[in-house]
């Protein structure tokens, strides 16, 4: 998984996050990179500088022993880095994100969210402004009983593996012990399967406010990357947590994309 990794860029110097942490990824998964940037239509100049600075960029991490391309596409950025994306097949986006308003009412940028809505690939969303990733050893994967957790635990084998990394499983729950004694038979089981592949993974249980806790555990554990699965859009758990000024947050779709349901109707 992760073999083919679009990263998209502009022209601020905080975009530089989001390659950074594709380059960290594509390191421990063996994935090459697709640097892409794309532009109004008709500005050939700004085309044109973008794709000097890209292929620059290109150069210098290919010294680094990755394989990696650049492009420079004109129009409505949401629109043409998903029509690469599908292009290519790749197997993740990788993306900056930035808020717009007050931090308490601020609201999640409309070209990430638009890509988390519609791509078939995962989208890991680097936060402007917040921890770079620079190696992964501990990954951290919220569950909670539902298949999703299957598939956020596929897309954190990969990266664990080639990295040698921790997978820390997390699971919140309500204060009754019940639940707590629920949880930590899940969390044994997942462990075990963990255990498995030959990769190393622990069980947290820990209770309170959902984000809340999982941006806490994340602080706390010093952990580089989140992968979580999320509903159609942005849920309100993987939003919050975006918002945080912490880790990169690596989201996979736990159903398929609003224009995929649509074309099988």
């Amino acid at each position: 998984m992760f073999r083919s990794i679009l990263v998209t860029l502009d022209d601020s110097s905080q975009a530089a996050a989001a390659l950074v942490v594709a380059q960290t990824v594509a390191v421990a998964t063996g994935g090459s990179l697709t640097l892409l940037r794309v532009v109004p239509r008709l500005a050939m100049v700004l085309a044109s500088e973008a794709a000097s600075d890209l292929n620059a960029t290109a150069h210098e991490l290919s010294g680094g022993g990755l394989r990696v391309d650049a492009i420079v596409r004109h129009g409505e950025p949401a629109t043409e880095i998903l029509r690469e994306a599908r292009r290519r097949g790749v197997e993740l986006i990788v993306t900056t994100t930035h808020l717009h308003g007050q931090q308490s009412g601020a609201v999640l940028a409309d070209v990430p969210r638009q890509l988390l809505a519609e791509s078939t690939a995962p989208v890991l969303m680097v936060r402007r402004g917040g921890v770079p990733t620079v190696q992964l050893r501990t990954l951290l994967v919220p569950v909670d009983g539902s298949p999703g957790d299957s598939l956020a635990l596929a897309a954190s084998v990969a990266p664990a593996r080639g990295a040698a990394a921790v997978i820390e499983f997390l699971e919140v729950v309500d204060r009754a012990p019940a639940d707590e004694t629920r949880a930590r038979v899940h969390l044994e089981s997942l462990t075990h399967r963990v255990a498995d592949t030959g990769l190393v993974a622990h069980g947290q249980v820990a209770t309170g406010d959902l984000p809340a806790a999982i941006v806490r555990y994340a602080e706390e554990a010093a952990v580089d990357l989140i992968v979580m699965t999320t509903p159609a859009g942005l849920g309100r758990v993987a939003d919050a947590i975006v918002r945080a000024d912490g880790c990169p947050v690596l989201l996979v779709r736990g159903e398929p994309p609003a224009a995929e349901v649509t074309s099988k109707q």
